[in-house]
């Protein structure tokens, strides 16, 4: 990548997909995000559409720049939501191409109902980025879910 290129990107200002066209209350929920330093709460963002959970989960996989729309968006999920959304944090911790949201997962498991956080840690330790997890998982106030990076293959050295 060249430096114009990412000079260009960061430059770009916000996106959504290309070829998505949002609803009304998907562009309030997007806008309501975009602000780098002062973002309203998930209450309050919420309050702007009638179905949050869909609305938001738009806004994760739809959200192109800038990064933190998608993330807080995401963020919102896992807080409030993660017994509905159970299989797509599963999803995101075991998919190499959604990293960012992974770590957003892993490093909020104490913030999600405790069933769902051990579900979304155990399929992380099953996952491609076990590694990546156990050092997140390690981190959890929850006794049963840090066990799961407690094992003997995971603390071990890398030969």
């Amino acid at each position: 990548m060249t430096t114009l290129t990412i000079i260009l990107s960061l430059s770009a200002g916000p996106a959504l997909a290309d070829d998505f066209t949002p609803s009304a209350e998907e562009r309030a929920v997007y806008d309501a995000f975009l602000s780098r330093d002062a973002s309203p709460t998930c209450a309050e963002v919420e309050t702007l559409t009638e179905t949050p959970v869909e609305t938001l989960q738009v806004i994760v996989r739809e959200a192109v720049q800038p990064p933190w729309v998608g993330m807080r968006a995401a963020d919102c999920l896992i807080r409030n939501h993660s017994v509905e959304i159970e299989a797509e944090l599963k999803a995101w911790v075991t998919d190499p191409d959604l990293l960012g949201l992974a770590l957003l997962a892993l490093g909020t498991l104490d913030e999600m109902e405790p069933t769902v956080a051990l579900n979304v840690a155990e399929a992380a330790m099953d996952g491609p980025l076990k590694d990546q997890a156990g050092e997140r998982i390690l981190k959890s106030q929850n006794e049963e879910i840090r066990a799961l990076a407690e094992l003997p293959e995971v603390l071990a050295p890398a030969e």
